[in-house]
């Protein structure tokens, strides 16, 4: 019953709060450097735009949440981890298709 709920749907390995949180850094970042990048700045919202510093914090955090994640996983299961071959799986997964 690997993979599959009680239904017999498939189940997905993906945390959807991780998912929320990724995109709300996105929404933090693009929406700081449409402030600074306006070709009239409202004053209201610049104060705002020191929010993309978050977005970029709570990416960072959420990709070594994820590698960490992913390296105690393959620790558990195979009692060890070969560092080398971690990091280029790691490096091949952000090479585009």
């Amino acid at each position: 019953m690997s993979g599959r709920s009680l239904n017999g749907v498939a189940k997905s390995s993906r945390n959807h709060h991780l998912d929320l949180l990724r995109a709300l850094a996105i929404v933090l970042v693009v929406f700081c450097h449409l402030i600074q990048r306006s070709p009239k700045v409202c004053p209201s919202w610049t104060r705002f735009s020191d929010l993309g510093a978050y977005g970029v914090d709570l990416f960072f955090v959420l990709s070594g949440w994820l590698i960490g994640s992913l390296y105690w996983q393959e620790l558990v299961r195979f009692g060890n981890v070969q560092i080398y071959r971690f990091w280029g799986r790691r490096w091949l997964r952000t090479i585009p298709p």
